[in-house]
């Protein structure tokens, strides 16, 4: 294997890993994952601050009625 191969291999890993994780924080936190995640990648480019940031966690964010678990 191609050592760009294996470079391409351990991001699809890390990228893979960052995505589970953020999927299952938002299930322990009560939030249905499609929602939670529609929502953090809608409101996420406009934000400008840590604080705006720290809003979007899954144990701070506010989603619509109806989008919870």
């Amino acid at each position: 294997m191609l050592l760009v191969e294996k470079i391409g291999c351990l991001v699809i890993v890390k990228a893979s890993a960052m995505y589970y994780s953020i999927i299952e924080s938002a299930k322990a936190n009560g939030l249905e994952p499609f929602a939670y995640l529609s929502a953090l990648f809608t409101q996420l480019p406009s934000c400008k601050t840590v604080e705006e940031h720290e809003l979007l966690m899954p144990w701070n964010i506010k989603l619509e009625a109806g989008l919870n678990k």
